[in-house]
């Protein structure tokens, strides 16, 4: 990967608007397993189009309770482990959210 320098001339008295959105880092997404031992890898999408799911971002539980910074919206979170795995839709809309694991023996 090259470094570039990009310059931009402009006359005299001329003016330069330059419109962008700041936003702050989301609220945290947390997870708790009361009655598991928590050791399974979690799937956080959102649901687009015609039900679609789109990946964004998939954590170890075990490593990192926590996934930070979650933008405002609905997710789909989906949990599979040795002892069973879970489905739940979670709305994030303001402040950090706990989701708790619990997840459902698998069928043979």
């Amino acid at each position: 990967m090259c470094a570039r320098r990009l310059r931009w001339r402009f006359g005299r008295g001329a003016e330069v608007q330059a419109d962008f959105i700041l936003r702050p880092p989301g609220p945290n997404l947390g997870f708790v397993c009361p009655n598991s031992p928590c050791a399974g890898s979690l799937r956080l999408s959102t649901e687009g189009l015609g039900g679609a799911e789109t990946l964004v971002r998939t954590s170890d539980v075990a490593e990192n309770s926590a996934i930070p910074a979650v933008l405002l919206g609905r997710y789909i979170v989906r949990y599979t482990g040795v002892e069973g795995g879970m489905r739940k839709v979670i709305d994030v809309v303001g402040g950090d959210v706990t989701v708790e694991v619990a997840p459902k023996p698998f069928q043979h």
